[in-house]
């Protein structure tokens, strides 16, 4: 089977599961890849460059893994579902078995012409060697897994709270993309629970008790050596609480007309990490701190600036999502700030 109808076979069972509308991403090396009106989306939103295979003339645009996370927020923004499919992560073993599929029809189909042909120890003997083929090659795949249609999910959202209820929400995800009955049954595993309840005891314990004045970095580093499950890793770590939240919005002389106030259905403003941050960058000695819809996706700061980063001025509505235009200290250029459509991961 050519690439390119399997591109459309995995194209069309992603569409059939998640409906028409969702945007299918498919995880293929270090890059992410779209297809069809997918593409053209794609390219629409985020004004990355088109381009076609050469001889299926298929709609394609490329991703990369640093860019994913905006990517995403940008769709979601624009009122899209998305869905992360890892099929092509998985094709060298779904292309080997349709490949071993063709084998044995052919085979299955040479032993009828030798019967037909040929003696029938001839027969016989292509019988036994086809039987002990198959048998030398059994499908180890465990049914729950078999299966192109996967994607990332959410597993919980941990509240690791001090005795003032402040701290952090952490949300934990799937270390790679599931299939839905992978995915509930990783959810139902005692361990899990029994290790989400474990850190919400230990980790106010292991910083004397004083999760407030915590470092969102060190409290990371902490979670990210905390055992749970292989199967699971940290996809975002946001402050919680009232007085943790309410440090982002004190005042910003280098900022006139900056925001006092926190929505804390959106935490708009608040401190987060996102899952490069968790468990690539900061476990090897970096130090990144985001402030969540409130600067360029991509920019960052090295310290923990607890102010407020964006302002209240040249308030716009725009497609039924709130913007906020802030200038931001750091880069002495315009900043997007805005209220998501839903609460992001």
């Amino acid at each position: 089977m050519k690439k390119e109808q399997i591109i459309r076979q995995c194209y069309g069972g992603m569409k059939e599961k998640h409906g028409m509308e969702t945007i299918i991403l498919f995880h293929v090396g270090d890059s992410y890849e779209a297809y069809f009106e997918d593409a053209e989306t794609i390219t629409r939103i985020m004004e990355v460059p088109l381009f076609k295979m050469t001889a299926a003339n298929i709609p394609v645009v490329r991703i990369s893994d640093t860019a994913m996370e905006e990517c995403r927020n940008r769709l979601l923004d624009a009122g899209h579902e998305v869905c992360v499919s890892e099929f092509r992560g998985a094709s060298d073993r779904h292309i080997l078995k349709i490949l071993m599929k063709q084998l044995r029809k052919q085979a299955d189909e040479f032993v009828f012409i030798a019967t037909a042909i040929g003696p029938w120890t001839i027969l016989v003997f292509l019988v036994i060697v086809i039987g002990l083929f198959r048998m030398c090659i059994p499908d180890k795949t465990d049914p729950m897994d078999n299966s192109i249609n996967k994607s990332s999910g959410v597993v919980a959202h941990v509240m690791v709270t001090d005795s003032t209820y402040n701290g952090f929400r952490v949300v934990y995800a799937t270390a790679v993309p599931v299939t839905d009955e992978r995915f509930a049954e990783i959810c139902r595993r005692p361990g899990v629970q029994e290790g989400f309840e474990s850190l919400k005891r230990e980790a106010p314990k292991y910083f004397g008790g004083n999760l407030l004045d915590a470092d969102i970095c060190d409290f990371a580093l902490y979670v990210y050596k905390f055992p749970i499950d292989k199967d699971i890793r940290i996809h975002n770590i946001f402050v919680a609480g009232k007085e943790k939240m309410d440090f982002y919005v004190r005042d910003n002389p280098n900022l006139p007309g900056c925001a006092r106030w926190m929505h804390y259905g959106t935490e708009q403003g608040s401190q987060y990490l996102n899952a490069n941050d968790i468990n690539y960058y900061i476990p090897n000695g970096g130090r990144i701190y985001r402030y969540w819809k409130c600067r360029y996706l991509l920019q960052t700061s090295d310290t923990d600036e607890r102010f407020s980063h964006f302002t209240e001025e040249r308030l716009c509505q725009n497609a039924g999502t709130t913007f906020f235009y802030a200038q931001s200290p750091d880069f002495h250029k315009p900043g997007l700030c805005y209220y998501p459509k839903f609460l992001y991961l």
